[in-house]
């Protein structure tokens, strides 16, 4: 049976209801409920949330459990997949400008003639921007973080 929007917002609190295709929606309170996804792998059935009604929308449920399903149709568990990329995701949020100059000297230091090249690097980034640039993470830097650091003071 195929949900409507009328048919979620009178269906009983508490009570599981599916959409086809391992998407379920249950109602937690009136006009609120929360939905999920269905499926079994390696023998063991698993559930996945979607997100909660009406923040996302029966048309919205629907279009990420169509993402959820193809993944889990390719043979990657939709969990596992979730779990990468909330794991990259926080690995990006906590990377420093620190962090990508230090791999930016190392691949550098082939090319370089001079020893003290790294160093004088090393130095002005220490001095100059780090203090400055290592505030924030990486993808919150903003222009303005930038010619904070280079404009003379």
């Amino acid at each position: 049976m195929k949900l409507t929007n009328a048919k979620l917002r009178s269906l009983p609190i508490g009570k599981k209801v599916s959409d086809g295709g391992g998407l379920y929606y249950q109602p937690t309170a009136p006009n609120k409920g929360k939905w999920s996804y269905r499926f079994a792998m390696d023998g063991k059935s698993h559930e996945m949330g979607l997100g909660t009604f009406p923040e996302i929308s029966l048309k919205e449920a629907r279009l990420a459990h169509a993402e959820q399903r193809k993944l889990f149709v390719s043979g990657n568990n939709p969990i596992e997949a979730r779990r990468r990329i909330e794991q990259s995701q926080k690995a990006t949020q906590a990377r420093k400008f620190s962090d990508v100059a230090e791999m930016v000297i190392r691949a550098k230091r082939p090319t370089w003639t001079n020893e003290k090249s790294e160093k004088q690097w090393r130095s002005s980034l220490e001095t100059h921007a780090y203090p400055i640039l290592d505030k924030k993470p990486l993808a919150e830097i903003t222009r303005v973080d930038v010619l904070e650091v280079l404009e003379p003071k």
